[in-house]
């Protein structure tokens, strides 16, 4: 089978949503219009979100979207952040953890 992104319905379904809300959603949030290019899913149809039901859509640009996709996949992966020099580890969420050479 192939991807939900290839099929015609979600073309379809694409084309449709972003006909009806040309502009970037971000964008429009900071005072200022740009096309929106990406038709993004709120919440990510593998945490749960509806593919096809429109108040799970949103119409972001380019950068935004892929803004928000880095985020999330940061998030999916567990990748952990190091801030500076501190002797802390700030894991998204903001949980802190000792750094293993750092251990009491």
């Amino acid at each position: 089978m192939g991807r939900f992104y290839d099929t015609q319905h979600w073309k379809n379904l694409r084309n449709s949503y972003l006909a009806q809300h040309p502009l970037c959603k971000d964008c429009f949030k900071q005072g200022y219009t740009k096309e929106a290019k990406q038709v993004d899913h709120i919440t990510p149809i593998a945490e749960g979100g509806s593919a096809t039901d429109w108040s799970n859509l949103q119409g972001l640009c380019d950068t935004h979207h892929s803004q928000k996709t880095r985020r999330e996949n940061t998030k999916a992966k567990g990748i952990v952040t190091v801030l500076a020099f501190s002797d802390e580890v700030i894991v998204q969420g903001g949980n802190k953890k000792r750094k293993p050479w750092k251990q009491k």
